[in-house]
């Protein structure tokens, strides 16, 4: 057992903190009160938690599993901000400040690579110079405050990078986080199927009906689900993502997402490549009895309506043909080329947060002016210039590189091995998807992307971890 960490001594920087937070909070209720915002009562709920904070002290693992379950409120899939989307983006911006204060208190070494260091420059380093150029360059109000809150989750990468290489229930925490986020999803699409079924005046309005509800945390908890599947020993374990799997797939097939389809496909490649040949057996296995399984559910629950939804999904399908003439690709095509003309104009240091730019829109034909960008490499080009797109790039590709070694090694157990796996070959589908669906300009999008690459990073360490020399320091880390 590690021995607890005495608490610091006070600092005058330490209480003149604690003095600013208490003033920000009071005056966060003052305007909120002004202006009449319901978002009021999410005041006294930031204050019960941190007095919950002082006096319970949880331990990390618990700190970072409330926010995770606070921010399942991000995946309404609807329009508007609720109050309760509000407590969670409060909790999240709270556990952020309390973590990078405690590891600047305690000096605590958490950037332990390359990556990490490219981490912490494009989120915490990235979102200042991206506030700052953005205000430069004439940032739209709306748009500007929608890029920061996309960008906020990315500092999650190193806390949640950090417990899943020293704690042993740390990739699981971060791997049930995706699935459950991917559940959600999906169950959101089930319901609004149910309400198109039952509101149908014509056979055509569900056989078209699509539910674009955050594919990338379906991607993310599909092909977590397989992974494990395929390297899971025990026979409950595989059940149970063999049935994840199957609701998973259900709800990827509702969103008749073209592109997340592919990346799936992708994803489920890299995997059988990388894997085990053990591993590559069960995929086969878990792709009959997966299918087998939505079929069972979807005659559970759609009995009189299957053959419609089949019929929607297969011409939805048939289209990837004629993909490259469908004019929402066209459309996002036109766009692209409008924000790389302004690229070329300034290709490195980038325009900012909320800076808009004008195309013809093929769909509206009309001239559109915002901020936002379908191809998320563009997106983060065009944002935070071509140092920021590198930065970013190198965390992702060591990623994939680093879970698809940590898949394989023999020192990790075989849940860790799956979480590196499915990380992996989720990071492999977002390189294709991200070419289309912008994840990093959506907040729920940008959670599960950081999540997944926490997940492959912090499994690799622990994998590093186990395979140094065994000094006590790292007996201690690794018996977490």
């Amino acid at each position: 057992m590690q021995a607890a960490r005495p608490a610091p001594p006070p600092t005058p920087l330490a209480s003149a903190a604690v003095l600013a937070g208490g003033a920000a909070v009071l005056g966060l209720a003052v305007w909120l009160a002004a202006i009449g915002s319901l978002a009021v009562w999410a005041v006294p709920v930031v204050i019960a938690v941190g007095l919950w904070l002082a006096v319970a002290r949880p331990t990390p693992l618990a700190r970072l599993t409330a926010v995770l379950v606070l921010l399942t409120f991000q995946f309404r899939g609807e329009q508007g901000t609720t109050a309760l989307e509000v407590v969670s983006g409060l909790a999240l911006v709270v556990y952020l400040a309390h973590w990078y204060v405690d590891v600047w208190l305690y000096r605590r070494r958490v950037v332990t690579s390359m990556f990490d260091v490219a981490a912490l420059t494009w989120g915490a380093g990235g979102l200042v110079a991206g506030m700052v150029l953005g205000q430069l360059f004439g940032a739209s109000a709306y748009d500007f405050r929608a890029d920061v809150l996309a960008t906020i989750p990315f500092l999650l990468y190193l806390p949640a990078k950090d417990l899943c290489a020293r704690h042993r229930y740390g990739s699981l925490l971060l791997a049930g986080a995706l699935v459950a986020y991917g559940v959600i999803a999906s169950v959101q699409s089930a319901l609004f199927l149910r309400e198109v079924v039952t509101g149908a005046t014509a056979v055509w309005e569900i056989a078209d009906a699509r539910f674009a509800s955050s594919e990338t945390s379906v991607t993310a908890g599909l092909l977590l689900s397989v992974a494990t599947f395929a390297t899971a020993r025990g026979r409950t374990t595989r059940a149970v993502a063999l049935a994840l799997a199957g609701g998973l797939l259900g709800g990827l097939i509702l969103s008749k997402s073209r592109g997340f389809w592919v990346a799936a496909v992708l994803g489920l490649v890299a995997l059988g490549v990388v894997g085990r040949s053990a591993d590559r057996r069960r995929l086969v296995l878990a792709a009959v009895l997966g299918t087998t399984a939505l079929v069972a559910l979807s005659l559970l629950l759609f009995a009189d309506q299957i053959s419609l939804i089949v019929d929607g999904s297969l011409n939805r399908l048939a289209t990837l043909a004629t993909a490259g003439q469908d004019i929402s690709l066209l459309n996002r095509f036109a766009e692209t080329d409008a924000a790389w003309e302004r690229i070329r104009a300034n290709p490195v240091l980038g325009y900012g947060w909320g800076v808009q730019f004008s195309y013809y829109g093929l769909i509206s034909h009309e001239t559109i002016t915002w901020a936002f960008l379908h191809n998320g490499y563009v997106s983060l080009w065009y944002k935070t210039g071509l140092w920021g797109l590198l930065l970013m790039m190198t965390v992702w590709t060591g990623g994939v590189v680093r879970g698809a070694a940590a898949g394989r090694s023999p020192r990790l157990a075989a849940r860790e091995r799956a979480c590196a796996l499915g990380a992996m070959a989720t990071l492999v589908a977002f390189s294709l998807a991200a070419i289309t669906s912008g994840p990093f300009s959506i907040l729920d999008q940008m959670l599960v992307v950081t999540l997944t690459l926490a997940l492959a990073h912090g499994v690799a360490d622990r994998a590093r971890a186990l395979s140094a020399p065994p000094d006590a320091a790292s007996r201690r880390s690794a018996a977490q």
